[in-house]
């Protein structure tokens, strides 16, 4: 016959304790609905994303669309570059989009 190994409550406990539980990761929405439907829902919170490519192809103004689909006085954003136009340059141009709300 074949004997039952017999667990303890504590070698249970150990077991159990070991299953981590899953975590849910929060998504951002991009603010462009095309995207975060490939992407499952948006940008994972609290990641770090790096946006390239080549001069003229979006980033800052996808970057700035990101930014203003996701901030509140709750929950503020801000944007880093090392490299690109004058702030005020950056402004005048997304003045011109739809997602863009005018600073007090």
């Amino acid at each position: 016959m074949a004997q039952k190994s017999k667990t303890t409550g504590r070698q249970r406990a150990r077991k159990a304790a070991s299953k981590p539980d899953k975590v849910t990761i929060r998504k951002l929405p991009t603010g462009i609905p095309g995207l975060d439907a490939i992407l499952g829902g948006g940008l994972p919170e609290f990641s770090f994303n790096i946006i390239a490519g080549g001069p003229g192809c979006g980033k800052t103004t996808f970057a700035h669309q990101f930014v203003f689909a996701n901030a509140t006085e709750q929950r503020p954003a801000i944007y880093f570059t090392i490299l690109g136009e004058s702030p005020i340059k950056m402004l005048r141009y997304q003045q011109q989009y739809t997602f863009f709300i005018r600073p007090c």
